[in-house]
């Protein structure tokens, strides 16, 4: 504005001509003040004529006037009593241009307060100090300006024509999410159908195990560190390790994972993620999911999976997950062909015993022969067999690790050999060494031991040794190895005692004319009748030949629980009759009804491995004499 410039160039002259002409204020400062505010004054005046003052450049100005005013009475010595001189550019600027008083009133106050102090006060003095606290006051007194806004109606002129879809374009957006949704379904279907296809592949290959073919195809589809596939241990409800692929946890190779009884799908995964996180190294805290793999509706086994990166191991479970139905029959046809081939191994193996064993020097060379022969067939980490001696073991061979883990094993009446020769020599099987009594956890650890069978070869009531098989991981020594060990260790018992024979009388599974023959050469013994009383019910509904097929197997666990002086016949009515030669009453009861444990704890299926056929054995126990044959006593096993 031009009145601030002419009234600031009015002050700039005086002040100049004062000071050059009086020396007031004293020295260069009057005239450098003059000088210095004239030029400020015109830059002001430009400001104004290109419209850039605003409220807060005005309020600036007027700082920059109020810091004039004050120097120029701090040098003449009179601030004290003018100081409040510097309200007047602030008081301007307010009415003006609208700018903020208690903004201004700190730094206004503030020039006072300096200038009092730097040019040739008196200090801060209380008329200075009064002068501050009035500028301050005035500041936060003075009315602000106000901003008023007005609202304004503005008409809007709205078309009332409504635009209304043509059935055509609507079935056209219907055709198309149709079809995108069909897209994406489409490309689940192929990923699916495609992940299938290279697990059939896998599990036909021919080349190796069909499952742990399945294991490392999972692991490279979905770029995994490590698979590893359980199945299901049924009498424990329990999934054991069948496949690992990669990089797994040691502990988690050698353990089994338990699962309960009525519980869903989510609290079976909850339940093993849980375990195999205890499962980890501590050191390294690799990331687990489980899936369940199930057949026809039940849970047969678990697909593990592990990585550093959850997002992998995510991203895997996703992939992975629609095919799990398809693999759970994949994995079952697997365990079908698996179980086929150990009935044709079981087979070749007592083929093999049998063979192996003639001409034997030695009952000593005849195991060694016996536990090389199986060693080599059946997957264990170890298998050893001993000799009793008294009331110590001896070693005769060891295939695999080397360790005497009857000296760590617990007996109803003390531990070791001797425990086990005063309970009676009995069959132990323990599937999870880390998890039970009747073994030290420490010594189990140390041997690196699983899983646990021992098994006593016997001849009648009499142990002539055992033999003792491993595996490292939980729950290797599962039932089927169990039973082809079983059948294998009755075979070796009756090797071993037919070597003591002259073989004059016969032997094995008689016709009913030798077992007469041997009835009426041995004296007084017992007959024991081992009776079928559902067999009937059973052939009606599975068929003859299943029937059949479970006869010839029962019919060979008879034979070899045989003692060395007892025979066996198989009567056309289709039940067994054995007969025991000098044995006491006691001593033919234990053996009748430990006998019927034995056949009745036999899994007796169809041909096809399809269904579990439910015979049950009793045993009638009858003692003979050739002068005065009756019976007197029957019990049920």
């Amino acid at each position: 504005m031009m009145v601030e410039l002419v009234v600031r160039l009015l002050l700039a002259a005086t002040v100049t001509v004062t000071g050059l002409a009086l020396k007031m204020p004293a020295g260069d400062l009057g005239w450098q003040a003059g000088v210095t505010y004239a030029a400020v004054a015109f830059g002001i005046y430009v400001l104004d004529g290109l419209k850039r003052r605003n409220s807060g450049i005005a309020g600036f100005v007027a700082v920059f006037d109020a810091v004039f005013i004050a120097v120029i009475l701090s040098s003449l010595g009179q601030l004290d009593r003018y100081g409040f001189l510097v309200l007047a550019p602030m008081m301007w600027a307010t009415g003006r241009y609208s700018s903020d008083a208690a903004a201004m009133a700190p730094l206004v106050a503030a020039t006072v307060m300096v200038c009092s102090n730097f040019f040739g006060g008196a200090g801060f003095t209380l008329p200075v100090m009064l002068h501050t606290i009035g500028i301050l006051v005035v500041g936060l007194l003075t009315n602000q300006a106000k901003v008023v806004v007005r609202e304004k109606e503005v008409e809007i002129e709205v078309s009332k024509e409504i635009l209304v879809e043509s059935e055509e374009s609507i079935r056209m957006k219907e055709s198309y999410n149709s079809l995108k949704s069909h897209i994406a379904e489409l490309e689940q279907s192929t990923k699916r159908e495609r992940l299938g296809m290279k697990l059939w592949a896998a599990a036909n290959n021919g080349q190796e195990s069909p499952i742990l073919a399945m294991a490392g195809k999972i692991k490279d589809d979905s770029a995994l560190e490590g698979v590893a596939i359980y199945t299901l241990d049924g009498p424990d409800r329990r999934f054991v390790v069948s496949a690992v692929s990669g990089k797994v946890p040691e502990k988690i190779r050698d353990s089994a994972l338990m699962i309960g009884k009525g519980l869903s799908e989510a609290q079976i995964i909850d339940r093993l993620e849980r375990q195999l996180m205890e499962l980890r190294d501590p050191e390294r805290a690799v990331k687990a999911r489980a899936l369940v793999i199930k057949h026809e509706g039940k849970p047969t086994g678990c697909l593990a999976l592990f990585d550093m990166q959850g997002l992998a191991v995510n991203e895997a479970v996703l992939n992975t997950k629609p095919v799990m139905d398809y693999m759970g029959g994949l994995v079952h046809q697997a365990v079908k062909k698996d179980d086929e081939v150990r009935r044709l191994r079981e087979a070749e193996v007592l083929y093999g015993v049998a063979s192996v064993t003639i001409g034997a020097e030695s009952q000593q060379n005849l195991i060694s022969r016996v536990v090389r022969e199986i060693g080599e067939v059946i997957q264990l980490d170890h298998l050893a067999a001993y000799m009793v001696d008294g009331e110590d073991a001896q070693v005769v061979t060891t295939v695999g690790a080397s360790h005497r883990i009857m000296e760590h094993l617990s007996f109803a009446y003390g531990p070791g050999m001797s425990g086990w020769t005063m309970t009676g020599h009995p069959e132990v099987i323990i599937p999870d060494a880390l998890d039970d009594d009747r073994i030290d956890r420490a010594a189990a650890l140390k041997n690196r031991v699983g899983s646990l069978a021992l098994l006593p070869i016997l001849d009648g009531d009499k142990a002539l040794g055992f033999v003792t098989a491993t595996t490292h991981r939980v729950g290797g020594v599962d039932r089927a190895r169990l039973e082809t060990l079983r059948a294998v260790v009755a075979e070796l018992s009756q090797a071993i005692v037919r070597q003591d024979l002259t073989h004059e009388k016969p032997l094995g599974v008689m016709t009913p004319a030798e077992f007469f023959g041997m009835v009426r050469k041995g004296g007084a013994g017992h007959f024991v009748y081992f009776d079928l009383p559902g067999r009937e019910v059973v052939a009606k509904e599975f068929g003859r030949p299943a029937v059949d097929a479970a006869m010839r197997k029962l019919t060979h666990r008879l034979r070899s629980k045989l003692p060395s002086a007892g025979g066996m016949c198989r009567r056309d009515e289709g039940d067994f009759v054995a007969y025991l030669s000098g044995q006491t009453d006691d001593a033919a009861q234990k053996w009748a009804n430990e006998t019927a444990a034995t056949l009745n704890g036999l899994e007796l299926r169809t041909p096809d491995g399809r269904h579990k056929l439910g015979l049950m054995i009793r045993a009638k126990v009858a003692p003979f004499s050739p002068q005065k044959p009756q019976v007197s006593q029957e019990s049920a096993a």
